[in-house]
């Protein structure tokens, strides 16, 4: 939030703590209210900022090295440099990630791939939305209330809200990126489902194929069991020509079952 006052600039921002930058961007908002007056400023935040140190360091190095006056404007720059830097740190985190996940997709199973690419979606998107309203405020900042800083400080807060719209369109380019990666990984999880499928499909025919030529000849086999009586079983002259004839004809039956079933495949009904 950014309003402007007669006396003074009210500004409401959120930060990433410490945790956030250790944890690699963690979801939680820290409020950090600045009130910039002509001759002071005020800041407060409800947790810790790893940043301070860094900002007192500036402002001392400004003070002491360039002999420069400190004003509540060098204040005001040190904390969105700082912001900046932290929108840096960040981003320097993905792309090595996006590598990873890359390189690891070859090795690991495509679920836990597909989970740290969702991941790196919600942490391009979280540092998105740490970057925007900083960038909101910095153009309206330079619309409403360009006269009452020093005009070296105004073109370097200039100079940060180029370097966040970088970071905005890198990180629009990162989120394209694993969009693109997802999708992906969805269509060789895809690809892997139907390979697997076709796979069963092809033993499922052999099966079934052996089956046809089988079948006729158990049943007829069970048909003729020992409960039942061969034809030609009492005749008075043994001979196993009975037997090889239902045997030849079994193998006929599965034989021309086979044959129909070919040319029923070949002529597409």
């Amino acid at each position: 939030m950014f309003q402007v006052y007669k006396h003074y600039t009210f500004f409401s921002l959120r930060l990433m703590c410490e945790n956030s930058k250790r944890e690699r961007v963690k979801n939680e908002d820290v409020d950090f209210n600045i009130i910039l007056f002509k001759d002071f400023i005020i800041t407060v935040h409800d947790k810790e900022w790893s940043s301070i140190p860094d900002i007192l360091g500036f402002l001392n190095l400004l003070c002491t090295v360039s002999q420069s006056v400190m004003t509540p404007d060098w204040v005001l720059f040190s904390c969105f440099i700082e912001m900046s830097q932290d929108a840096k740190y960040l981003m320097d985190l993905i792309e090595p990630e996006i590598d990873n996940i890359r390189v690891e997709s070859k090795s690991i199973e495509m679920s836990d791939i597909m989970r740290r690419n969702f991941d790196m979606e919600l942490k391009v998107y979280t540092i998105s939305r740490f970057i925007k309203p900083k960038m909101k405020i910095l153009r309206q900042f330079k619309v409403k209330c360009a006269k009452r800083l020093n005009k070296i400080v105004m073109r370097l807060l200039c100079d940060i809200l180029e370097d966040f719209r970088e970071l905005s369109y890198d990180l629009y380019q990162f989120n394209h990126i694993l969009e693109r990666s997802q999708d992906t990984f969805l269509a060789i999880v895809t690809s892997d489902q139907s390979r697997e499928a076709n796979e069963m499909s092809r033993v499922m025919k052999r099966i079934s194929e052996i089956a046809l030529v089988f079948l006729p000849v158990q049943a007829i086999g069970g048909f003729f069991g020992m409960n039942v009586q061969v034809p030609y079983q009492m005749d008075i002259y043994p001979t196993e020509m009975y037997f090889w004839i239902i045997v030849g004809i079994c193998l006929l039956t599965g034989l021309a079952l086979y044959t129909l079933r070919n040319k029923i495949l070949r002529s597409g009904l």
